[in-house]
């Protein structure tokens, strides 16, 4: 199972539990969750296409409204367009909003995001971590940034896969 797929399935069983939660995706990121959560709970999902931008800014609507809003976007875009907007207007006043990278395996959105004041990033590497992130996002008050990658991860605990010693190059 990809990350992509344990994000949608794990948000289906959390929204259940917890009524108070919206999803907000930009256009690429609509389909990490389009499965489940989107066929049963769509009244509480919202794509606003690519707008990375506006999806933070919504997101601050909805949690001053008492939501916690989960936003949902390509991971370079969503650090790069929407860092302003996250910095000020969430992450300085310290909201409970939270947001999910998904695709590129790039670093560059979590370094970003790592300069934000208050804003917690998770980088899970195993399918089993993706879904211990996902459920510790509703405990956690604050901003929190979740890295998935679409790609399965291998399993680096295989002592074949690690190296006994360092190369230079």
């Amino acid at each position: 199972m990809t990350f992509i797929k344990a994000l949608d399935e794990n948000l289906f069983k959390l929204a259940k539990k917890y009524s108070n939660f919206v999803v907000i995706t930009t256009d690429l990121a609509s389909h990490a969750c389009n499965d489940m959560f989107a066929k049963f709970f769509s009244n509480r999902r919202i794509n606003l296409g690519l707008a990375e931008m506006n999806a933070a800014s919504c997101a601050v609507g909805f949690n001053v409204r008492g939501k916690v809003p989960i936003v949902v976007g390509p991971a370079e875009f969503l650090a790069a367009r929407a860092w302003e907007q996250m910095k000020y207007d969430i992450c300085i006043p310290n909201l409970n909003v939270k947001f999910v990278g998904v695709g590129y395996d790039g670093t560059d959105d979590v370094e970003l995001m790592k300069l934000l004041p208050n804003m917690k990033v998770v980088c899970p590497r195993t399918e089993e971590e993706v879904v211990i992130a996902i459920e510790n996002m509703f405990l956690h008050y604050g901003p929190m940034y979740l890295r998935l990658t679409d790609a399965l991860l291998p399993d680096i605990d295989d002592e074949k896969l690690l190296r006994r010693q360092a190369s230079v190059l």
